[in-house]
């Protein structure tokens, strides 16, 4: 998030360069980018930087779309476990523990961080509640919010879910050998079913 705020803010301040109008700014996003798009039109980071949001099948009423603190330490803590960097050193010795994890390749944290997934749509990682980007919990937020300055257009897509959902019956009902949780892992499982 706060790398799309970078952006979103250096749009803002060089949008005449390009011939646009800082003062009619529209953010876009679809799926975890709908809810990204919400959050930006909420923070106070990022409030007032964009006129207009479009949210395609993503809102921050989702439950996949965030999650609190305290779960993202727990998958974080899990995630350095994962990668054989021992967590519970964490507190006495946490620069040794970044060490550990800077040298663990991008493909091994890409593949570990999926040990913590929790079911359908549970996915690893979210915008957290942290008190400056997301200061609290997001419904509280837009119930606090003044949005009558923003236009704000909210739609879906037809029969997104059923890739979700056939991957997650596949994964519940069927004996398959273990992809991952991926969408390649899909794919591998749809290929064992195939062979």
């Amino acid at each position: 998030m706060w790398d799309q705020a970078l952006a979103i803010r250096w749009l803002k301040d060089n949008a005449r360069g390009f011939g646009g109008d800082p003062e009619q700014i529209t953010l876009f996003g679809e799926s975890a980018g709908g809810s990204a798009v919400n959050l930006h039109l909420l923070s106070p980071v990022t409030r007032g930087l964009a006129r207009r949001g479009i949210l395609q099948s993503g809102t921050l009423n989702a439950p996949w779309s965030h999650m609190s603190g305290e779960r993202a330490v727990e998958i974080g803590m899990s995630l350095i476990d994962d990668c054989n960097c021992n967590s519970s050193m964490l507190r006495e010795q946490p620069s040794v523990v970044l060490a550990c994890m800077r040298s663990v390749d991008a493909k091994t944290i890409s593949v570990q961080q999926w040990n913590s997934y929790s079911g359908i749509l549970g996915f690893p990682s979210a915008p957290t509640v942290d008190g400056d980007f997301m200061p609290s919990d997001p419904m509280t937020m837009l119930a606090e919010a003044d949005l009558s300055e923003v236009d704000i257009l909210v739609g879906s897509n037809k029969d997104e879910a059923n890739i979700v959902c056939a991957a997650e019956m596949l994964q519940t009902c069927l004996p398959l050998k273990s992809c991952g949780q991926s969408t390649g892992g899909f794919k591998c499982q749809a290929n064992h079913l195939n062979a």
